[in-house]
């Protein structure tokens, strides 16, 4: 039998994706015209993106222009995302 496992990625476990993150928020809010700081990179850990767009560009956003902000802005294209695994990790993947 061969062996198997099931691997969960907690986000920067096995794949480092704070610079991908960091550059999605910075260009969404260089598209509104703010600086993106790493202290504000620090501030939005373990917060939902509805709770960050709201922090970096207003409690007056409503629902529907966080999600409008959400679809055009977060999202990085795929050519610019690289995998960055962990070292040794990708063996296991």
């Amino acid at each position: 039998m061969l062996p198997w496992a099931v691997l969960w990625d907690m986000d920067g476990t096995l794949v480092d994706t704070a610079e991908l993150h960091f550059a999605a928020w910075r260009e969404c809010c260089n598209q509104q015209g703010r600086d993106f700081t790493e202290a504000d990179f620090q501030a939005t850990f373990g917060r939902r993106n509805p709770e960050i767009l709201r922090f970096l560009l207003g409690d007056h956003l409503t629902d529907e222009e966080v999600a409008r902000q959400k679809s055009k802005s977060i999202a990085l294209n795929p050519e610019k995302q690289e995998s960055n695994c962990s070292q040794g990790r990708e063996n296991y993947l």
